[in-house]
């Protein structure tokens, strides 16, 4: 749960308001999505009793997408002075990101306080980090009589990529494929290991977790000579 603070006034009149918020990015889709919980406006009208009123929109956007987007509408009034309304807004914004290992959203709120009496600052907006990818690396162990290919299969960090070699810097959340096989029909029982996940079958993919060493293994087969 994070929350989200701003400001406005004039002439000794205006409002704070909180947006109480959760952002949660997900790796296989590389999106975020935000959850506006809740809105909490203090007003202090100066002394004066008449409606304090509050209108705008909060938008929420990927900071390096800022095409992907979404809004909720804020609206809330009440009598008095120094008064504060709590608003359960319960809406979700999901939001697109482009490639790169840090992720972030750039929340923005334009609105106004009472209508024309006084207003909120045009468009505040703060930048907010929901997720940053861990780099890790990739040791490949290619064994006698095999070969070994490893590629990027899926990423939300990468737009180019190309087959790794030891030593590749690898990021939590991508998705690997491993290629492998005998290198000649001299060799026999071919087999596929990647750290932390066990034996695969070729082709067969894994998200990357942690530092991974990727092997494969085969032995030569044996011949017997009959001599009639």
């Amino acid at each position: 749960m994070a929350t989200w603070t701003f400001s406005g006034y004039n002439n000794g009149r205006g409002a704070e308001v909180t947006f109480t918020y959760t952002a949660a990015f997900n790796p296989s889709t590389n999106q975020t999505t935000v959850t506006i919980t809740s809105c909490d406006s203090v007003f202090n009208t100066g002394g004066a009793t008449s409606v304090c009123a509050l209108t705008g929109t909060l938008t929420v956007k990927a900071a390096d997408n800022t095409g992907s987007s979404g809004t909720v509408n804020i609206s809330q009034s009440q009598n008095g002075n120094s008064i504060t309304i709590s608003t359960n807004v319960g809406q979700t914004i999901t939001v697109t990101h482009a490639n790169g290992t840090s992720k972030q959203i750039l929340l923005m709120f334009s609105g106004d306080i009472n209508a024309a009496t006084y207003h909120t600052y045009p468009e505040e907006s703060t930048t907010v980090s929901v997720y940053t990818a861990v780099a890790y690396t990739l040791t490949l162990n290619k064994g006698t009589g095999t070969n070994l290919v490893v590629d990027l299969y899926a990423s939300p960090f990468r737009s180019t990529f190309s087959g790794f070699t030891t030593g590749a810097v690898i990021y939590g959340g991508e998705v690997l494929r491993v290629w492998g096989s005998e290198s000649s029909e001299a060799y026999k029982n071919f087999v596929l290991n990647v750290s932390g996940v066990g034996n695969l079958a070729t082709g067969d993919t894994f998200t990357v977790t942690g530092n991974c060493t990727v092997k494969t293994t085969a032995v030569l087969k044996t011949y017997k000579l009959t001599i009639n």
